[in-house]
């Protein structure tokens, strides 16, 4: 089987065997690294916006262990959705709150699937999420530690009393490009996507399990003063 990449070569057979062989100690011990970097996005986040219970969140990123077992991911989100849309918010209800997230979601796991396809990965063979019937399972364990770059967004539409309509989905279209920590640079969300596929792919090829997982989210502030993206060095 040949995928195509990049580069315009073609992704081996051997190199598909390599991603779907990746021993679920290394799954683990990555999906460890993701769900952290995710929960510490959440804090920082409460940090910049309503100021509540960040610290709670750090200390269960602190103690997040190997394919996070005791689901400390899910209790992050009890305590971080509250703090952040008020203690009578539900995710996935049918209001527009929830309307936006959807949306925004949608275009960063769009984003995600671009940059798999683009560092010749297989979206569909996934690190946690594994549904044998979800073709963009990567896609969904890379837009993790992404998802507090949609929520701020939305958290300030809602502050400013917007509805979901063209004009909030015209304005969350532009979510792969907000600023990110992404190393010791700050780039666009879209090339962080980049960078954290190439580090899998080299976790794939025999490398360390390291990610490259954004440290922080940016503010209005860090969007205003970001130059022109560095895509052309990703790594």
């Amino acid at each position: 089987m040949l995928v195509p990449l990049r580069t315009g070569g073609t992704l081996s057979a051997r190199s598909v065997r390599r991603q779907a062989g990746l021993s679920a100690r290394r799954r683990d011990a990555l999906w460890r690294q993701i769900v952290q970097a995710k929960i510490l996005a959440q804090a920082g986040l409460l940090e910049d916006t309503t100021r509540r219970n960040a610290g709670r969140l750090r200390m269960l990123a602190r103690a997040v262990t190997a394919g996070d077992p005791d689901n400390k991911e899910a209790q992050a989100a009890r305590l971080y959705w509250p703090c952040l849309f008020g203690d009578a918010f539900r995710r996935h209800a049918s209001d527009d709150i929830n309307g936006m997230l959807d949306f925004g979601y949608a275009v960063l796991r769009a984003g995600a699937a671009r940059s798999i396809h683009a560092a010749g990965l297989l979206r569909s063979i996934g690190i946690h999420h594994d549904n044998a019937e979800n073709d963009g399972a990567l896609a969904d364990d890379f837009m993790e530690p992404f998802r507090p770059v949609v929520d701020r967004q939305v958290y300030a539409m809602a502050r400013e009393g917007l509805p979901m309509d063209r004009a909030a989905r015209r304005r969350l279209s532009g979510v792969l490009e907000w600023p990110v920590l992404s190393g010791s640079e700050w780039v666009r969300l879209r090339t962080a996507l980049g960078r954290l596929s190439l580090s899998f792919r080299k976790v794939v090829e025999g490398g360390p399990a390291r990610l490259t997982l954004p440290s922080r989210i940016g503010t209005n502030r860090d969007a205003g003063g970001l130059e022109e993206d560095v895509g052309s060095r990703l790594l």
